[in-house]
């Protein structure tokens, strides 16, 4: 049975997502994964997948779409979902390291109360990223503005407020409960909204840290206005949002009682 669904969209990285594919065939339970790959933009993509096991569906936008946007048209195929257990969220700039998926399927087996986890994340330069973080708050915001370190950190970052959207893995029914994405956010903090409501459903999220992948990251959004510009706006969506003032006093409470 290929209940682990794997969705990748590609905004002119097919490069990027061939060696992804080839990554998940040296994957433990690879005869369990379906993967499907969205085109947000026209590009080449001229191969047949003929040395990779598992199947592929491919989407082809017709024109650009959000990340909200693509990851839910995904994980709505009928035809994959109904088989799907489990819903991973991948972008085409990370390399896995051995056992990753193994490694996060059986921790969500471990504990049905666990509605997310995602892997460790390394820089190409081998140093440990915080892609596990507390939750994002105008004073925290400013406070890294003007150059306080660690803002983000978390003391138990295997249970985090949010973690980064590079690498998420859904329990399928989850995903499905709390309906996936909030397509109002195109790009950015998409991320930090959904584990919010993940969260406030009852379920936690967390970091398996003997799972492990390499991010190439591309901060998009400190060289292009453009991307700066989406940034801000999905943030103040997310600071004037009724998720933004449940989830703060939640975690609140969640810190008051560890």
């Amino acid at each position: 049975m290929r209940d682990i669904h794997i969705s990748i969209v590609s905004h002119n990285q097919f490069n990027l997502v061939q060696k992804l594919l080839f990554d998940l065939e040296m994957q433990g339970y690879k005869d369990r994964i379906q993967v499907t790959i969205t085109i947000n933009i026209s590009e080449d993509i001229s191969t047949n997948f003929e040395n990779i096991s598992y199947p592929i569906h491919m989407i082809y936008n017709n024109h650009c779409k959000g990340f909200s946007e693509n990851h839910n048209a995904a994980f709505n195929q009928t035809a994959v979902f109904k088989e799907s257990n489990y819903f991973l969220v991948v972008n085409p700039d990370v390399q896995l390291h051995e056992n990753v998926i193994t490694l996060l399927i059986n921790t969500l087996d471990t504990n049905i109360n666990i509605g997310l986890v995602a892997p460790t994340v390394y820089g190409i330069d081998k140093t440990l990223e915080d892609n596990a973080r507390k939750l994002p708050t105008p004073s925290r915001i400013i406070a890294k503005l003007f150059g306080k370190k660690g803002i983000w950190q978390v003391k138990e970052c295997n249970q985090p407020d949010w973690v980064a959207g590079m690498f998420m893995a859904f329990r399928s029914s989850v995903f499905k409960k709390i309906g996936g994405f909030d397509e109002n956010y195109f790009l950015y903090y998409e991320d930090v909204e959904i584990c919010s409501r993940i969260w406030l459903e009852g379920y936690s999220l967390q970091v398996v840290e003997n799972a492990s992948i390499v991010h190439d990251a591309q901060r998009t959004s400190r060289r292009d206005f453009r991307y700066l510009r989406l940034h801000i706006l999905s943030m103040l969506r997310f600071f004037s949002s009724d998720t933004y003032h449940k989830i703060k006093t939640f975690h609140q409470r969640r810190i008051k009682s560890t």
